[in-house]
């Protein structure tokens, strides 16, 4: 037993395996080979030609987070937009509201309320007259106010007038 090989092979047959791992292999072999070495091989040393589905996943993710933050965003925005346009409105509507109790005079209006007609119905609007200390002088507030809108939310605009 002295020229056997512990493995069971004799003294040539180291050579003969040798060139057996030597030659060409044929294309499925060699499709194996390549896949079992990707699929073992650290991630550094594998081809990395997409995402994977993970990494879609985290980033669909983000981007609907951010979608909701700006469509938040956005509606905010406009809610904010909305109540300055009625605050202007009320504003501007009762300086021409105080206006025309200047120019009718003072005495002839007293504590009124009323709309602005067809050009702005869903606006109100109401005349305090308080008298002063100083005798001939009168302190008109006029209060326009959204009809249906949030109660708090009116626009005050006071002035002092003579009465003639």
């Amino acid at each position: 037993m002295g020229n056997t090989h512990r493995l069971g092979l004799k003294p040539g047959d180291e050579l003969e395996m040798i060139s057996k791992l030597q030659r060409p292999k044929d294309s499925v072999t060699q499709s194996f080979d390549s896949l079992c070495a990707m699929r073992y091989a650290p991630c550094g040393l594998r081809s990395h030609s997409g995402f994977t589905l993970i990494e879609v996943l985290v980033a669909v993710a983000i981007l609907a987070i951010a979608m909701v933050a700006i469509l938040k965003a956005n509606v905010q925005n406009l809610d904010a937009l909305t109540k300055s346009r009625e605050t202007t409105t009320a504003s501007l509507l009762a300086a021409s509201k105080l206006a025309e109790i200047e120019a009718a005079g003072v005495a002839n209006w007293g504590e009124s309320q009323g709309d602005f007609g067809e050009d702005y119905p869903e606006f109100t609007w109401q005349v305090e007259t308080t008298s002063t200390e100083v005798e001939g002088l009168e302190r008109i507030a006029v209060i326009v106010q959204r009809s249906g809108g949030v109660t708090g939310r009116e626009v005050r605009i006071e002035e002092l007038m003579l009465v003639e």
